[in-house]
C-alpha cells in the first residue's frame, strides 16, 4: 500500500491550526491572563490563514512581525491600554520620526491590530476594546498645476531645445 505523505502533512497542519484557538478557549480565566500578546498574535495568524488569500496572509504576517510584535508581543493582553495603542499609531505616522511610514501602511497596521484585539476579546482574553484603535486619515495631496505664464515659459523652453523626448512632452 502506498501512502501519500503530503496528504498526511496537510492533515496534521489543519488539525494543529484548529487546535490552537481551542486551547486558548479551554484555559481558565486565571491562566488566560498569563498568555502573552505574542501568543495571541500567533493564534490569530493561524486562524486567519484558513480564511484569507495567501497574499493577504503574507501582508498580515509581515505587519505583525515587523510592527506589532516588537511593540506589544512581550506584554500581557490586559496590560495594553488605549493610550499605548494611540502612542504606537502616532509613532508610526509622525513625520518628525525617522521611521515615519506611509499613511496607507499605518492604516493596515491599525486594522490588523484592531482585528487581533477583537479576536482576543471574542476568545475570552481580556484586552482593551478594539474600538480604541483609531485609523489615521489619509492626507489627500493636491497636485500643483502650472500657471498660464509658467506653461508658456515651459513650452518655449521645450521648443528651443527640441528633440524626440521634448516633442513627446509637448504633445502630451
Amino acid at each position: 500500500m502506498v501512502f501519500n505523505i503530503s496528504f498526511f502533512r496537510e492533515r496534521l497542519r489543519n488539525i494543529a491550526q484548529k487546535r490552537v484557538p481551542l486551547l486558548i478557549k479551554q484555559r481558565s480565566a486565571k491562566s488566560r491572563s498569563s498568555i502573552l500578546f505574542g501568543s495571541v498574535l500567533d493564534s490569530w495568524l493561524n486562524e486567519e490563514r484558513t480564511k484569507i488569500k495567501k497574499s493577504s496572509y503574507s501582508t498580515y504576517f509581515i505587519t505583525v512581525e515587523q510592527h506589532i510584535r516588537p511593540f506589544f508581543g512581550a506584554l500581557f493582553p490586559h496590560e495594553i491600554t488605549p493610550q499605548m495603542i494611540n502612542n504606537f499609531i502616532f509613532q508610526k505616522c509622525n513625520p518628525e520620526n525617522d521611521e515615519c511610514l506611509a499613511p496607507s501602511t499605518v492604516r493596515v497596521i491599525s486594522t490588523v491590530l484592531r482585528s487581533v484585539l477583537q479576536y482576543s476579546n471574542l476568545n475570552g482574553i481580556q484586552t482593551c476594546s478594539a474600538g480604541f484603535v483609531t485609523r489615521p486619515r489619509l492626507n489627500n495631496k493636491k497636485a500643483s498645476v502650472l500657471s498660464p505664464s509658467q506653461l508658456k515659459t515651459f513650452e518655449k523652453w521645450l521648443l528651443d531645445n527640441l528633440n524626440y523626448e521634448k516633442l513627446g512632452i509637448l504633445i502630451c
